[in-house]
């Protein structure tokens, strides 16, 4: 199932289905709650390892892409990481984990959300050129820790992630870092 949210704020749930629908049916939809909870698990963490980077190479660190499947995901930072710094990112990400630190979701205006997540070394730029904003912007914060502008779905704190390892990096190029992880 693919849900997309049109311009006009319509939400558009597509997919493959067996049978005919006609206008007036009566649908239902089920969440597969076991998938739903493991990639709120994966997003939560995700920008958990998004600071702890930044806790090792510096705030101008920028994750430039990111996904995460059921199977695991990715994230690619905008510097060289070497391999050896990879066991210190994991524990600094496994620290916020285990202070099972609470997830929570804020609704600003465009001033004020900038200006909240830039304490974090997060910017609205590129959430802009991929976003028409015509409202106030969600922004989830991992108490303390990092404040993103957000649309997706997280675990309630931090504890319910378990943990998170580091499978490994590569070189993307251009001072370009993919790290795969995946939380247990």
């Amino acid at each position: 199932m693919r849900v997309d949210e049109l311009d006009d704020g319509t939400v558009v749930h597509s997919g493959v289905l067996e049978g005919i629908i006609n206008v007036g049916d009566y649908v239902e939809g089920v969440i597969d709650w076991d998938r739903r909870y493991r990639l709120m698990r994966m997003h939560t963490a995700a920008h958990i390892l998004i600071q702890s980077v930044r806790g090792i190479y510096g705030l101008n660190v920028k994750c430039v892409s990111a996904s995460k499947k059921v199977d695991g995901g990715h994230m690619d930072f905008s510097t060289s990481i070497q391999r050896d710094m990879l066991n210190k990112i994991e524990a600094l990400a496994n620290n916020v984990v285990n202070e099972n630190r609470p997830i929570i979701v804020r609704y600003m205006d465009l001033e004020e959300a900038e200006s909240y997540i830039s304490r974090f070394g997060e910017s609205l730029d590129l959430y802009l050129r991929k976003h028409d904003v015509r409202g106030p912007i969600r922004i989830v914060e991992v108490k303390d820790w990092i404040a993103i502008p957000c649309g997706g779905t997280h675990v309630r704190s931090t504890g319910e992630i378990g943990f998170i390892k580091i499978l490994k990096r590569e070189s993307k190029g251009k001072g370009v870092t993919r790290i795969y992880f995946d939380v247990a």
